[in-house]
């Protein structure tokens, strides 16, 4: 297997290579060759835009780009500090809502607590949504007789819990109500893609594709 994919891995190189517009970028220097390019396939006027947008914000979250089909997200809410005392007992009993356009979960309470840990994961379909698309967390004082009471919230860009590594981040809770908040939610993402079959067929011949 590992023989039959290099092979067809040097005869892609060996095609690139006689392609008339394609044969500079090995034989010329890459700058010239990517001119020459450029003069015989020239990009609309949509796509030379969308290409400055997109070096232009090189160090920010790609508002064009979109998660891959069955991409899944893992959250992860761990734990919360110095929240904000919501009961007359000078406690909370705080839980945390997290919403993706229409998915949304809620973990469990925490009783009697301005430092809760939860330590609950959640996944979430994530296929196709638009790179910045707002991850809102919320959390909130459970009451029993009466209306929950808001303890703050913020939001993330989905962008920037896209990776393939484990990421953890606190947060300070903000308010959007005008009622006293306080303290900070600490969360961990991951993303989690879906193999290709040609990948599968990589991994099992031993190649490791070159990183990105």
């Amino acid at each position: 297997m590992k023989n039959y994919l290099l092979t067809k891995l040097h005869n892609g190189y060996a095609a690139a290579r006689a392609c008339p517009p394609m044969r500079n970028l090995f034989t010329v220097p890459r700058k010239a060759a990517l001119k020459d390019l450029s003069v015989k396939y020239p990009l609309s006027s949509s796509r030379k835009g969308g290409m400055a947008t997109s070096l232009k914000k090189a160090s920010s979250v790609n508002n064009s780009a979109t998660a891959s089909s069955d991409d899944k997200l893992s959250i992860t809410i761990i734990k919360g500090t110095k929240l904000a005392a919501k009961d007359s007992n000078g406690l909370s009993d705080p839980y945390i809502i997290v919403k993706i356009e229409e998915q949304q979960v809620k973990t469990k309470t925490i009783h009697k607590t301005l430092e809760p840990y939860w330590n609950e994961t959640f996944v979430f379909n994530v296929s196709g949504l638009n790179y910045v698309t707002p991850v809102k967390f919320i959390c909130m004082d459970w009451d029993k007789t009466s209306k929950d009471d808001y303890m703050g919230e913020f939001t993330v860009l989905l962008g920037d819990l896209l990776s393939s590594d484990v990421k953890e981040n606190t947060v300070a809770l903000t308010s959007t109500t005008g009622e006293h908040v306080s303290g900070n939610v600490t969360f961990s993402s991951q993303l989690s893609r879906k193999q290709s079959d040609f990948q599968i067929q990589m991994n099992l011949a031993g190649i490791t594709a070159p990183k990105q």
